[in-house]
């Protein structure tokens, strides 16, 4: 009896989980990879940052926004200090004085964390478009005149646009880079098909607009992650689904660096998934609990091939199936980012994600988050 319901149970979820992917990987190759949007749109927009202990990379990202290929007076940097114990705010500071073609704002947060920051940050600026980006990323030359081309479509209310982490030799960063790919990807699929529910705030735009619309009545607040997300699931909820699009150009693909360590790693994920016991999307919450099911299904079964053999024939099978599926978006990822190099360790982490996914999904429960000297309630 009990074989036959685990049939049924590896039978639901597989079938689960392959139509998910299916959908989300249709919707990749749907996304327009052509050349950038042709036109010279000329729109004022501020580009908002929350920095926390930054000194030694916001440098590059500012010297990244001075060399954009658009108009110096029709953009804005206003950049929010989330309460640094380092030389963030001076460094930020002296670049603004030796660089006045550039035009920075630089303020020190009231509130503390990522959230309250750019709420700080919202309410200084004046300009219809605002776009996002974090204080560690480095933005292409082309970044702000793409995203006031795409905005040209007046249905557009908010663009989500892809990330990558920067080129590490070790083995590790390689692993967090195809994890990285994965998510990035998949939420790049679900908006191509017009059910967007993940993106990322170190490359985002939105109309004022959608931030006025009532997004921090919704208590978001209360996660300590998810600032980007629950705008994502705001602006689908109130302005419809083609409201939102992926811009999948590689002038404006951000790079940011992955994070230097497995603790560092684990606990920026923990964060992360804390924010989803805050999700309100029907999108968001199937594709999590089909993708949670999947990983711990296969988790559970190889762990039980160790009392009974069978289990793992079962277990490969099912391995090799995921593989398969999950293979051209990652690959198809990789490419467009120009990390074919990446791919030879996508088969060694595909056996070792299942019970990374499990760790993650099971500790964001009962851990506390930690975040640059910074502990918060669960």
């Amino acid at each position: 009896m009990w074989i036959e319901l685990l049939s049924i149970v590896v039978l639901v979820i597989s079938m689960a989980y392959l139509l998910v992917m299916i959908i989300i990987t249709i919707g990749w190759f749907s996304l327009d990879k052509s050349v950038p949007l042709s036109g010279n749109a000329q729109k004022k927009v501020t580009v908002l940052v929350a920095a926390r202990n930054e000194e030694h990379t916001i440098v590059n990202l500012l010297k990244s926004l001075e060399q954009q290929h658009y108009p110096k007076a029709l953009f804005k940097v206003v950049i929010v200090d989330d309460h640094s114990t380092d030389q963030t705010f001076e460094v930020i500071t002296n670049f603004a004085q030796t660089h006045a073609g550039l035009n920075i704002k630089v303020i020190k947060a009231i509130g503390h964390g990522k959230k309250a920051a750019l709420k700080q940050g919202m309410s200084l600026t004046k300009t219809t478009y605002v776009v996002t980006t974090d204080a560690d990323c480095i933005v292409p030359p082309g970044w702000l005149q793409n995203y006031a081309n795409a905005f040209d479509n007046e249905e557009v209310s908010l663009i989500l646009a892809p990330v990558v982490y920067q080129q590490k030799r070790r083995i590790l960063q390689k692993l967090m880079t195809l994890e990285f790919f994965s998510l990035v990807a998949s939420g790049a699929g679900a908006a191509g098909i017009r059910l967007p529910f993940m993106g990322n705030g170190a490359n985002m735009a939105f109309t004022r607009q959608v931030y006025e619309s009532g997004v921090e009545d919704k208590g978001y607040h209360r996660y300590t992650s998810g600032d980007d997300v629950f705008l994502i699931h705001h602006t689908f909820r109130y302005f419809g689904r083609k409201s939102i699009r992926f811009l999948l150009k590689k002038e404006v693909l951000v790079e940011t660096p992955p994070p230097d360590s497995l603790s560092q790693f684990i606990k920026q994920r923990l964060r992360w998934a804390s924010k989803a016991k805050g999700y309100q999307s029907p999108v968001a919450i199937v594709v999590s609990l089909v993708v949670l099911l999947t990983n711990s299904m296969l988790a559970t079964l190889f762990f039980s091939g160790f009392w009974m053999n069978w289990l793992w024939w079962i277990y490969t099978l099912l391995m090799l199936m995921k593989i398969l599926i999950d293979m051209p978006l990652v690959y198809g990822y990789a490419g467009f980012a120009q990390r074919n190099d990446l791919k030879k360790w996508f088969i060694p982490f595909s056996f070792i994600y299942p019970f990374y996914v499990v760790l993650v999904g099971m500790a964001s429960l009962v851990v506390s988050i930690s975040w640059k000297d910074r502990r918060f309630s669960r």
